[in-house]
């Protein structure tokens, strides 16, 4: 978390980060969804590797995203 308490400037730190937190917990909380539709419509378990790799790839692409940003406070 050390890195987004820098993201963000002393006087929003807190309320930034408790708001990213809540909201990727909220986001993911329909990944059991997705994953039951995608299974039940392509009938493969392949589709929920493809699934959670394309899932990875981003998460990997939002952190270098954040650690290639040259503003932190």
């Amino acid at each position: 978390m050390p890195i987004l308490s820098r993201l963000f400037a002393t006087k929003i730190r807190y309320t930034a980060t408790a708001l990213i937190y809540n909201s990727a917990y909220s986001i993911a909380s329909f990944i059991p969804i997705i994953a039951s539709y995608l299974l039940q419509k392509y009938q493969s378990p392949l589709i929920l590797g493809i699934f959670f790799v394309i899932s990875i790839i981003l998460a990997f692409i939002s952190i270098i995203a954040v650690q290639n940003r040259k503003n932190f406070y």
